[in-house]
C-alpha cells in the first residue's frame, strides 16, 4: 500500500470532475449536478457530496416485469456519496434514489468500496451492494423485490469504479 496511491485514488474521487465524468462514461449520465464536497454533521472526518442527474434505464426486463409495471426510458436519480480516509484505507460509499421507477422511492441502492493494502503492494477493493427498502412494496408486487436487487447488484457501480481507478497511470 503506497501512500501515492491511496491519495491518488482519494484526489480522483474528491476532484470537482471525475465522478460527473465517471457517471457520464458509464452510466450515460446527463443533467448532472454535484455539490462540493462538505464535511459531514454527524462524522466531521466524513466528506459527503450530493448529486443528481438523468439516467438511461435498461430495458431488458422480464416480460412479468413489463405487464406488471410501465418502466420509462429514463429516471431522475439523487444520489449521496460519503468518503472516508484512514491510514490504512478508503472507504467510498454512493447511495442511490431513482424517482421516477415504479416503486423507486421505496428503495435506497447502497453501494460501499473499501480500498486497502493487499500486502504485496498493491491495492485490494472490496465492494459491498444492499438494497435498502424503506417502505414495503404492495403485497401484489412482490415479485418486484426480487427482481430490483438482482438488477442492482448486476450494474454496480462499484465495478465499474474499481476497474476506472485501476487503469489509472500511477
Amino acid at each position: 500500500w503506497c501512500a501515492s496511491r491511496q491519495s491518488q485514488i482519494v484526489a480522483s474521487l474528491r476532484s470537482d470532475s471525475y465522478l460527473p465524468a465517471f457517471f457520464r462514461c458509464t452510466k450515460k449520465a446527463e443533467d448532472i449536478s454535484m455539490t462540493p464536497w462538505c464535511a459531514s454533521r454527524q462524522s466531521p472526518e466524513v466528506l459527503v457530496r450530493k448529486g443528481t442527474f438523468l439516467l438511461p434505464l435498461p430495458q431488458d426486463f422480464p416480460k412479468a416485469v413489463t405487464r406488471l409495471v410501465n418502466l420509462p426510458s429514463e429516471t431522475r436519480v439523487t444520489v449521496v456519496h460519503r468518503l472516508r480516509e484512514r491510514d490504512d484505507s478508503v472507504v467510498f460509499t454512493v447511495q442511490f434514489c431513482s424517482h421516477d421507477v415504479p416503486f423507486g422511492d421505496n428503495f435506497r441502492v447502497h453501494e460501499t468500496v473499501k480500498f486497502q493494502p493487499d500486502g504485496a503492494g498493491g491495492v485490494l477493493a472490496t465492494k459491498w451492494v444492499e438494497v435498502m427498502w424503506v417502505a414495503a412494496l404492495p403485497w401484489a408486487y412482490g415479485v418486484l423485490r426480487t427482481i430490483i436487487e438482482q438488477k442492482s447488484r448486476a450494474d454496480a457501480l462499484g465495478n465499474y469504479l474499481v476497474a476506472d481507478l485501476r487503469s489509472m497511470p500511477r
